[in-house]
């Protein structure tokens, strides 16, 4: 076996290991994301003048990815805004108590997210995708 051939068949070996890692990753953070039932669920801070009860909204499973992934791609920031919160969003996994908090705020037409360590503000298209979970509150 020539030198060329040993190269293509270290190559190789190593491009399976490598494969097989990722495919090893991605099959556990799965199993991790699916033995854990994770509740979200959003409700106003103050019910309205003409409501007596406080609104709450259970997120589906789809919204639930749309929320972590907006909550994954913003910069949260120790400088805050002083704005109204507006909404409460509530994590918790199967039935134990909240295990992450975040508040809603407006400010002006923008919207910010509080996670307790900072705040993020949000664009229009993040704005968009939970405006349409916000207003099922209100469906």
């Amino acid at each position: 076996m020539n030198n060329k051939n040993k190269l293509f068949i270290i190559l190789g070996i190593i491009v399976l290991i490598v494969v097989g890692f990722i495919v090893g990753l991605l099959v556990g953070q799965k199993n991790i994301q699916n033995s854990i039932p994770l509740q979200i669920e959003i409700k106003e801070l103050v019910a309205s003048n003409t409501e007596t009860e406080i609104k709450k909204y259970t997120l589906t499973q789809e919204e639930i990815y749309i929320f972590f992934d907006i909550i994954n791609n913003l910069t949260f920031s120790d400088i805050t805004c002083d704005g109204i919160p507006t909404h409460i969003i509530s994590c918790s996994s199967a039935g134990k108590r909240e295990l992450l908090n975040y508040s809603l705020e407006a400010f002006g037409t923008t919207y910010h997210i509080q996670d307790g360590g900072g705040e993020a503000i949000l664009s229009d298209s993040q704005k968009a995708q939970l405006e349409k979970i916000v207003n099922k509150l209100y469906i």
